[in-house]
């Protein structure tokens, strides 16, 4: 009787054994396919997994690997134009600014010689200054979005009461019938 109990004791450590055995080649690969995926997740995106097997793992590790590559290649190319688009915008607004500035000191001696100036060009120059002022404030916001991709300016965070500044909008576009439904929130 101790016999056949050591017998079977025996046989099932060795399913044991065999079973952890299997479990471990089994799951191996996924543990490290799932610590694969958690490091590209986490911004390390060279991890690769080895594909050297001619089993299912090893085909789905040389897949794992071709798309970790792709993924690489498009955040490479999505770096690469982002800087480009920061460099433009940049060199856009600085080259911009000496005309502009020579337009806005023009612009201002028109508007102080509107008074003087015949009715039939007071209009045209009004409208000139009026978008030398527009396309200098245009420039001045290029700017300033330059100095933030560029980092050397920070975005500040302020509180602003929405419902008053969508009243304030309506009033100054002159639909007060539109903002009477705001008047009773």
């Amino acid at each position: 009787m101790h016999w056949r109990l050591a017998g079977w004791l025996g046989v099932v450590l060795l399913a044991a054994l065999a079973g952890r055995m299997l479990v471990r080649r089994t799951l191996g690969p996924v543990a490290r396919a799932s610590q694969a995926a958690t490091l590209i997740a986490g911004g390390q995106l060279d991890t690769r997994l080895p594909a050297g097997a001619r089993d299912e793992f090893g085909a789905w590790a040389a897949a794992f690997n071709e798309m970790a590559d792709a993924l690489q290649g498009k955040i490479a190319a999505l770096s690469a134009a982002q800087a480009r688009e920061r460099r433009f915008t940049a060199d856009v607004a600085h080259e911009l600014r000496t005309p502009l500035t020579a337009l806005v000191a023009e612009a201002s001696l028109l508007d102080g010689l509107l008074e003087t100036m015949p009715a039939r060009a007071r209009r045209p120059t009004e409208l000139l200054v009026h978008d030398v002022r527009r396309l200098r404030a245009l420039v001045d916001e290029l700017m300033e979005m330059s100095r933030f991709d560029a980092g050397t300016e920070r975005v500040r965070e302020t509180e602003v009461e929405l419902l008053g500044s969508v009243r304030s909008v309506l009033r100054l576009r002159g639909w007060p019938a539109r903002s009477n439904w705001l008047a009773r929130r």
